[in-house]
Formats: structure tokens, C-alpha cells, sequence
């Protein structure tokens, strides 16, 4: 008997006979095949699912050692902020990370508990971001700041803020000088980072916004105004 004549006789039987059959005749035949296709299709829907759902980053700002006032909703300050700064919602956000924690210059966790807070991954994070140019502003204690300042991280005020600017600021003594150069602005009175956020790190007595070298500098100081000083 041709072997095609074998194969149509034996799909006929597989037709007629019983579902154990049926199925260990699947499982020999085509199971195997069917868990590719599968997989294969389920990887092209998640990357066409990420491809269309992708949101253009248009400003990374990360708070150090704070955390999430719970009693506020954090996207009543984010969502506001983005529909009046991004030409289009739908494919452009803005990254406010208040995940990281770091022990500040010259300090030590207080206690075991504050200690588990403070990982080295978070600081691998911080400095990738930073490499890589993504983060764009970086809003700490006086301690943290104090921390990266010197390792030329910090874009300098007077390249970001107008002469004018930047006396404003001077005269109102928000300015942090380090090395003769104005390199941050005081956030001790920030109506909405105090609302919104709450400090975690070691106890400090002043809070300071520093701009770091991304490519958004102009939203940055937008979303600082924004924040209030």
C-alpha cells in the first residue's frame, strides 16, 4: 500500500477512535509543534504589546531617600504636570523615582533598621542612570548631594539658569556653592515635595535640588518650578 494511502487510512481511524487515542496521537504527533507555535506567537504579542504600550521618557527625576506620602495620591502632582508639558500624553511620560536610598557623605545608618533601607544596588542604579545621561534632576538631603557633587555629576546652576535667574535664587539664599560654583537649590520649603513625599534618609537639616547632565535640563526646571522652591 503508497504511504499516502497508509496516512489517509490511519486519520480515519484516529476520526472514529476513542479521546485516549486521539489525544496520545496528538501528544506523538503534533504536541510538541503546537507548544512551539504557541510560545512563538506569545512573544511576538508581547513585543508588539510593549512596542505599541511604550512611552517616550521626557524627564527623569530621582528622589533619594524619600518615599510616598500615602496619605496623597502621587499622580495628582504627575499626571497635572504632564498634560501641560508634553505635546502628546499617550506616548511621553515622565520617571519621578523615589525608590533609591543612600547613605549621605559623612553618615552612618542610625540604626539596623535604617541600615536594611541602604543597598548597593541602589547606588549602582544612581550611577548608571547618571552614565547613561538619563536622569535629569536629583532632589536629596544636603548630605547625598554632598556625596556627588564631587564627582562632577552635578551640571552647575549657571549652565542651566540665566544670570537673572540665578540671582534671583541667590538673593533668596537657596543657593548650595560648592568650590566657589552654585551647584544646587534648597527645597526646604517645597509645597509639593513636602506634601507628597516625606524624607527617609538620615536625619539632615537641608534638602537640595542638583541637575544632572541628561538631555532635559529645560523640563527640569520646569518640574522644579513647579514643585516650588
Amino acid at each position: 500500500m503508497p504511504l499516502m494511502d497508509e496516512f489517509k487510512e490511519e486519520r480515519e481511524k484516529i476520526k472514529t477512535a476513542p479521546l485516549k487515542v486521539k489525544w496520545k496521537y496528538f501528544q506523538e504527533y503534533y504536541l510538541k509543534t503546537t507548544i512551539g507555535i504557541i510560545a512563538v506567537v506569545a512573544i511576538l504579542v508581547a513585543v508588539l504589546v510593549t512596542t505599541l504600550t511604550h512611552k517616550e521618557e521626557m524627564l527623569y527625576v530621582c528622589l533619594i531617600n524619600y518615599d510616598v506620602n500615602l496619605e496623597f495620591n502621587e499622580d495628582d502632582l504627575i499626571i497635572p504636570f504632564e498634560q501641560e508639558n508634553l505635546e502628546n500624553t499617550k506616548k511621553q511620560e515622565i520617571t519621578v523615582d523615589s525608590n533609591e536610598n543612600v547613605l549621605g557623605e559623612g553618615k552612618e545608618a542610625a540604626s539596623a533598621e535604617s541600615m536594611i533601607r541602604y543597598t548597593y544596588e541602589d547606588e549602582q542604579k544612581i550611577t548608571m542612570v547618571i552614565a547613561i545621561g538619563q536622569m535629569d534632576l536629583m532632589i536629596s538631603g544636603e548630605d547625598v548631594i554632598d556625596k556627588y557633587v564631587p564627582r562632577d555629576v552635578v551640571k552647575p546652576l549657571d549652565e542651566v539658569y540665566s544670570q537673572a535667574e540665578l540671582k534671583k535664587f541667590e538673593d533668596a539664599g537657596l543657593v548650595k556653592y560648592y568650590q566657589g560654583k552654585p551647584v544646587a537649590i534648597c527645597m526646604d520649603d517645597s509645597e509639593n515635595l513636602n506634601k507628597y513625599y516625606y524624607y527617609v534618609g538620615e536625619k539632615i537639616d537641608h534638602y537640595y535640588a542638583a541637575f544632572t547632565y541628561g538631555a532635559h535640563s529645560d523640563l527640569a526646571k520646569k518640574y522644579l518650578e513647579y514643585l516650588g522652591y
